[in-house]
């Protein structure tokens, strides 16, 4: 729908003027998404291109509704909203439905709730919201949301639910007072820009993945597209011929002006405006002043030469390409990184026609770059599920398999466009729809999708029924007892995790490994065992009780959080500190506090280690980690602080100079840190325990072992890829240390030359790189063993 004219209430329709240029700025912006989607490595920015669609979405949306309070003095609510149902809705609504089936047929089991609760957010317009909490906008690996790609539509639309209402009210305003209702437009859009912009801002730098997705840091896009669009559409004064004196009409009665026509439909309203506008006539502000130079304004939007308004829409083009080009995922965003694309996308419209052959407007409008622009909804829709599902089914993708998938969205778009969204454009099918129609029908498709949603959760009721504890075949068991087994009661899953209690005298996980888990039969990867604990399905709810006791520190918070298990009255307390690597540990410590009658103090903080100098988050600054490291510090060497420390970590970068320090001096500038940091606590009598990061598989392991559980060594990592993380540095750092001491418990989580998925019956991993609570409760005689001796 791009155009610039709109029907005046039910009755007669201006003619559009299709802007070729828009339809392939569109198009430019929808390929740049895609090749980030499919290729980060390609155009790493790609993702700018939605901010090229919001400036576009809010210059055409306004564009046409200030052509028709121009026209007729008027806004028609009930028109607006069914023309913006019949732009988004009958693509949308065939993605999603077919969304369903895709994940039934393409997905692990596991997925399938999960995805029946996105396509309800998706058809109720709200999944940016529920994406912000933890969506990757650039990945879409096998564990990303196959709906995800609807939270920039739902930004769009929630902008434009509430968009024409202010419109409207300041129209009503400006008629009451007999003004021009553009410069007081201008004004509002402003005081939605502004705002959200500092917003954007501000949570870019505390919560980045949010500011990314939520309304309220997306809002100015929109309204600097609507403020073109005010600036540009003719007011009505420029459309009707100026006259000294009033003309008459027919019946002898003086014409109108074009603020009396705007104010006598308005005036009708049954609104009680005098009560509506009584506060803002009270108001001791001077308005007139504000808007002056509103008033004043003048842009020679239309009278720009054609070397002018050429030069502004290639410098507007440049500007997309480069923030495509040089912006990236470790980029806050979107704030002031995200001014050059969406200045750019205006300029590029400002342009215009205006520009004539010498601007970008003619290579924006051949006929291949507008065919695209033409089918950019349904393409954006489409590509996204496609992506997911080929990740999952191939989890390493080959750059041509992905774009094989894009060539198959594109041919599903073409078909959407074809089939679904040009037969509800075209005089012969819409025109008989009426707006009322378009909102029923909106109403109907919106809640067919959320009912549909809804059923799809029958899909995975009831659960499996488990398979009967007949031993674990195809997992040899080497029945030797375990180091420490007779000093600590067996493993003991997490209270809170949702696994099968173990049969009374069978050895599970790591307790089949016997005294040298290295050279142990039971860890090696084989194709088919009896039971898996806890079944893939539930796996990401296998975790510490710390999780549901909510005493993990977010990423965007530095308040410190704790927890105490143990004896919590016991005069000896053990720390647990550092990153939710630390975290995973908790279950194998909490049976020996029990035993030996420890006070056991948690604090832990997502992505953030115990760790003196600052590190990196998303390959920004991580200013809440800096602060809580103050804080665990303060607690350590209080005046209560522990009799031992225990802390361990993923791999991480330092940050500093404003960059992030990454290669060879990366890591060896970490392992000095942690040198720092464990010698000075060392050095305060608090005894240390650093236990080795435990190795990283490198895929969504539950993932992987609901696909392949009759050929689970599909799921095997190599170990030594695995244990190229932190292990070598955390060794560096606590060689010759002092009262520091590294536990190596690796063997027993890895044994064999490829690390296995399930181990004695147990899945070892809840993601792609945690231990499963259960998994880590079955350490817990090796580790108590471990610290008997780092004790002695």
């Amino acid at each position: 729908m791009t155009q610039l004219a709109s029907r005046a209430g039910n009755r007669g329709t201006a003619q559009p003027h299709r802007r070729g240029d828009i339809d392939g700025l569109r198009g430019l912006a929808v390929v740049l998404v895609l090749l980030c989607h499919a290729g980060p490595w390609v155009v790493p920015g790609g993702f700018v291109g939605v901010d090229v669609f919001f400036v576009t979405s809010g210059f055409l949306v306004t564009g046409l509704l200030a052509d028709e309070l121009g026209r007729t003095g008027r806004i028609a609510l009930v028109d607006h909203y069914g023309r913006r149902i019949r732009r988004l809705l009958p693509a949308a609504l065939v993605v999603l439905l077919a969304t369903l089936p895709l994940t039934y047929l393409l997905l692990p089991r596991f997925r399938w709730a999960q995805t029946g609760w996105d396509v309800v957010a998706a058809g109720a317009w709200v999944t940016n919201w529920r994406v912000a909490g933890g969506g990757d906008q650039l990945a879409a690996d096998a564990w990303a949301s196959p709906t995800q790609q609807f939270w920039a539509l739902a930004v769009g639309a929630q902008f434009h639910l509430l968009w024409p209402l202010l419109v409207l009210g300041i129209a009503l305003w400006a008629a009451r007072r007999g003004a021009a209702p553009r410069r007081w437009l201008l004004l509002g859009a402003g005081l939605v820009a502004l705002p959200s912009f500092v917003w954007s801002t501000v949570l870019g730098r505390d919560d980045p993945t949010a500011a990314f997705f939520v309304t309220t840091t997306r809002a100015w896009e929109l309204a600097l597209g609507a403020g073109l669009a005010l600036l540009t559409v003719p007011p009505p004064e420029a459309r009707t011929q100026p006259r000294s004196e009033p003309r008459s009409d027919p019946q002898g009665q003086p014409e109108s002006r074009p603020r009396d026509r705007l104010a006598a439909p308005l005036s009708r309203l049954r609104v009680p405006l005098s009560r509506m506008t009584a506060p803002l006539t009270r108001l001791r502000v001077p308005l007139s002043r504000m808007t002056a130079p509103l008033t004043r304004l003048r842009i020679p939007l239309s009278r720009m030469t054609v070397p002018v308004a050429a030069a502004l829409g290639w410098a507007g083009l440049v500007a997309i390409g480069l923030a495509a080009l040089l912006l990236d995922e470790a980029t806050a965003y979107p704030g002031f990184a995200a001014l050059p694309p969406t200045l750019g996308a205006v300029a590029v419209i400002a342009a215009g026609r205006r520009s004539g052959a010498a601007g970008p407007g003619r290579l924006l409008s051949l006929r291949p770059v507008r065919a695209v622009g033409a089918i950019a909804l349904p393409l954006y829709l489409w590509h996204w599920p496609l992506l997911v599902l080929a990740h999952a089914r191939f989890p390493d993708l080959h750059p041509i398999g992905a774009g094989t998938v894009l060539l198959a969205a594109a041919a599903l778009a073409v078909l959407t466009h074809r089939y679904v969204e040009r037969p509800l454009r075209t005089p012969g099918f819409s025109a008989p729809w009426q707006a009322g129609q378009a909102l029923r029908f909106g109403l109907l498709g919106t809640t067919a999708v959320v009912v549909a949603g809804l059923l799809f959760q029958l899909t995975v009721w009831p659960p499996p029924p488990p398979n009967p504890a007949t031993g674990l075949a195809g997992s040899p068991i080497d029945a030797s007892p375990s180091p420490g087994a007779s000093l600590s009661p067996g493993p003991t899953p997490s209270a809170t995790s949702p696994t099968a209690t173990p049969s009374a005298g069978v050895a599970q996980g790591a307790a089949v490994l016997g005294v040298e888990p290295r050279g142990s039969r039971a860890g090696v990867p084989v194709d088919r065992v009896a039971t898996i604990v806890p079944e893939p399905a539930k796996a990401g709810a296998d975790r510490p009780d710390g999780y549901d006791d909510r005493c993990l520190t977010p990423v965007r918070d530095s308040k410190l959080l704790s927890c105490v298990y143990g004896d919590r009255e016991s005069a000896f307390t053990v720390v647990l500190a550092g990153d939710s690597h630390a975290a995973q540990w908790v279950p194998a410590l909490q049976p020996i506090a029990h035993a030996n009658r420890w006070k056991l103090v948690t604090y832990t903080k997502a992505g953030c280690p115990l760790l003196r100098s600052p590190v990196a988050q998303a390959k920004r600054a991580y200013p809440t980690c800096t602060e809580w490291n103050r804080a665990v510090r303060a607690r350590l060497t209080g005046a209560d602080r522990p009799q031992l420390l225990v802390t361990s970590s993923s791999a991480h970068s330092l940050y500093a100079d404003g960059r992030v320090l990454t290669g060879e001096s990366g890591r060896n500038a970490l392992a000095e840190s942690f040198r720092q940091t464990w010698s000075g606590l060392a050095g305060t009598d608090l005894p240390t325990i650093v236990l080795r990061g435990t190795p990283q598989p490198g895929r969504n392991v539950p993932d992987c072992v609901a696909r392949h559980r009759e050929r689970l060594t599909e799921c095997a990592a190599r170990r030594d890829t695995a244990l190229a993380g932190i292990g070598a540095v955390q060794q560096k750092a606590a060689a010759g240390l002092r009262g520091v001491h590294l536990i190596d418990l690796n063997d027993s989580i890895c044994p064999a030359d490829r690390c296995a998925a399930v181990i004695g019956g147990m899945l070892v991993y809840r993601d792609a790189e945690h231990l499963t609570a259960s998994y880590a409760a079955s350490l817990s005689p090796r580790l108590r063993g471990e610290l008997d001796l780092a004790l002695a």
